[in-house]
């Protein structure tokens, strides 16, 4: 299920030998980091403040505490957390966690255990699908740009996607360039989507979604909330990321927030975005890209 921003969690690890426990004050921590993961693939690393107890039996138990942070637009899907410890060798030491619900791993040494809840394991599963395994394949297939089935004429409120997200969260679906909420503006079951009477598409209005489902896709990397470069002058029309988006409908590209449509609002070419003259960028607009490639 989505972390909500405000969410407060506690990270709690119990840090000791294989057989016997630490003697106190062995095991100190040099920081804990936590990256949460967007609807949109971005992340965002925070850095909780560590604190080291140790209990009389001679166990270190290592806490820190986060809150899922407020992004305009996005929806926080999971979190990862990890840890840099100071062993007894005085070696930093970078320790993260598999999505096992009781998870033992051995570093230098020292083992962690660390507990997780139930939703808590789906969100990691989650997290560990849109991984890229040895820069080949992701255990994760992704559709970009695809136009729900069902007819928009101000009435129809049912929508059909070609396949049912995997994760739900995954869904980001835009109308007229503008994301629409989950739960808000329209629900999700399985592959169909419906919208309440406030948020009904009217005529003329652009259904776009993205999202993932389950298999094995090609390996990517993730660009995520970049400025293409080029002059935002009302006239420059040419603008170009840092690398050819692939597959090309992969590329969000904002203007203001408001998601630009491809082949409609602008063409990509390799790495080269040309707008149209309608949707040419204007002195204080803000352009915003992110891409798979």
């Amino acid at each position: 299920m989505p972390c909500q921003p405000g969410d407060i969690y506690l990270t709690s690890y119990w840090v000791n030998e294989e057989t016997t426990p630490f003697p106190a004050g062995i095991v100190t921590v040099a920081s804990i980091f936590v990256d949460v993961l967007f609807s949109d693939n971005s992340t965002q690393r925070l850095f909780p403040a560590p604190f080291v107890s140790t209990s009389s039996s001679g166990y270190v138990q290592v806490q820190g505490t986060f809150q899922i942070p407020y992004l305009p637009g996005k929806i926080a899907q999971s979190y990862t957390v990890a840890l840099y410890l100071q062993v007894t060798n005085n070696t930093t030491t970078s320790i993260s966690f598999d999505s096992s619900a009781s998870v033992w791993a051995r570093f230098d040494d020292v083992r962690i255990w660390k507990q997780i809840s139930i939703d808590e394991l789906n969100d990691i599963n989650a997290a560990i699908a849109t991984l890229t395994t040895n820069g080949q394949t992701s255990a994760a297939a992704f559709v970009d740009a695809e136009k729900p089935a069902g007819s928009i004429d101000g009435t129809n409120s049912t929508f059909t996607l070609a396949a049912a997200p995997n994760p739900p969260g995954s869904l980001q679906l835009y109308l007229s360039g503008v994301e629409q909420t989950a739960g808000r503006d329209y629900s999700l079951s399985s592959n169909q989507l419906t919208f309440v009477p406030l948020a009904t598409p009217q005529i003329g209005d652009l259904l776009v979604a993205f999202y993932r489902v389950a298999g094995t896709g090609p390996g990517a990397t993730f660009t995520d909330a970049e400025t293409p470069t080029g002059s935002i002058n009302g006239v420059n029309a040419t603008f170009q990321v840092s690398a050819i988006p692939t597959p090309a409908l992969s590329l969000k590209l904002y203007d203001n927030g408001v998601l630009m449509s491809q082949n409609a609002d602008y063409t990509l070419n390799g790495a080269f975005i040309t707008f149209t003259a309608a949707a040419v960028p204007q002195p204080g607009d803000a352009l915003i890209a992110s891409y798979r490639h």
